[in-house]
């Protein structure tokens, strides 16, 4: 497929149709905050790697829906016709020290229609209605308020540091 990298907003007519590949990823890719407003049109893949803010100000569709950059901020247009739809796939994966913040441009519901296929860990969510689809759960998350069809659970593992190991052993052990 054809992939486009995009570093800058994008604006569709509400007269427009855009015919993006049926294959292919469309990145957005940006080092500050990119204003989306695809008026219902569909990205086959869109993945985000753009750690500043991505204000999505329409609905879009999507097959495959990914975000691997910690601390990037998601807003969503609030009201159930301005939803994300995801059909395939989603990961969303934030980190211990910048989790993802997902919430509406207005604070007020945001939906999402979200599939069987989830990798959602690392994130803070306020304001998400996401009972069009399948319940989201999201691992090592916050759950900031008003949301609707997710499950938070907590993340109970703790980073370790292990160093080199000492002659080729992990441990030194003698006897007496």
């Amino acid at each position: 497929g054809i992939n486009i990298t995009i570093g800058g907003n994008i604006s569709v007519d509400s007269s427009s149709t855009v015919v993006l590949p049926t294959a292919g990823t469309t990145e957005l890719n940006g080092t500050y905050a990119q204003q989306i407003n695809m008026n219902g049109n569909r990205f086959y893949k869109l993945n985000i790697t753009n750690p500043s803010t991505i204000n999505f100000t329409s609905s879009f569709r999507t097959t495959s829906f990914e975000i691997r950059k910690g601390g990037t901020q998601i807003l969503f247009l609030a009201g159930s016709a301005n939803g994300a739809t995801i059909t395939n796939d989603i990961m969303i994966q934030g980190n211990l020290t910048n989790l993802i913040l997902m919430n509406s441009s207005n604070a007020t519901q945001w939906f999402i229609n979200a599939p069987t296929t989830q990798d959602v860990d690392m994130v803070r969510v306020q304001n998400s209605n996401a009972s069009q689809g399948q319940t989201i759960t999201a691992v090592g998350s916050t759950d900031t308020g008003g949301n609707q069809n997710w499950v938070f659970q907590s993340n109970n593992s703790v980073p370790i540091t292990i160093n080199e190991p000492y002659n080729n052993t992990l441990f030194n052990v003698s006897t007496i």
